[in-house]
C-alpha cells in the first residue's frame, strides 16, 4: 500500500481516508466507520482503507474513475493523443497501463496531482 498515493485517489474519488487516532471511539464523519469492532475492541483505521495495489482496491478505482468526466483526459495523456483505443490498440493500452494495480495508481496519482 501507498498511503499518499492511494489517500489522494480515494478522497478524490469520493472515498473515506481513516486517519482516527488510537482508542477512545472515533467515527469517520462521512461513512460512518469507527476504529472499535463489534465487542469494542481497537481497530487499526488503517485496515478500514482500501488498498489500491490489490485487485479489489484496483476495481474500486477503476468503476468510479471511469465515471468521471476527466477519464477521456486521463486515458488520453497516459497513452498519447494519436491512439485509438479499439481493436489490437485496446489491448495494448489494458496491458500496459491497466493490468497491474500499482501501475494504474500511480499513473492515476500523478494525473490528479497535475489537475491540483
Amino acid at each position: 500500500m501507498n498511503e499518499k498515493r492511494d489517500k489522494l485517489i480515494v478522497e478524490t474519488l469520493g472515498g473515506c481516508w481513516h486517519e482516527c487516532g488510537k482508542p477512545p471511539y472515533c467515527a469517520c464523519p462521512k461513512c460512518g466507520e469507527t476504529n472499535t469492532d463489534l465487542q469494542g475492541y481497537y481497530i487499526d483505521p488503517a485496515s478500514l482503507n482500501i488498498d489500491l495495489s490489490t485487485p479489489n482496491g484496483f476495481f474500486w478505482v477503476w468503476n468510479r474513475a471511469k465515471q468521471k468526466e476527466w477519464w477521456g483526459e486521463f486515458v488520453i495523456k497516459w497513452m498519447g493523443t494519436n491512439i485509438c483505443i479499439c481493436g489490437e490498440d485496446y489491448h495494448l493500452f489494458i496491458d500496459e497501463l491497466f493490468i497491474n494495480p500499482d501501475r494504474f495508481a500511480d499513473a492515476l496519482a500523478e494525473f490528479l496531482e497535475g489537475r491540483k
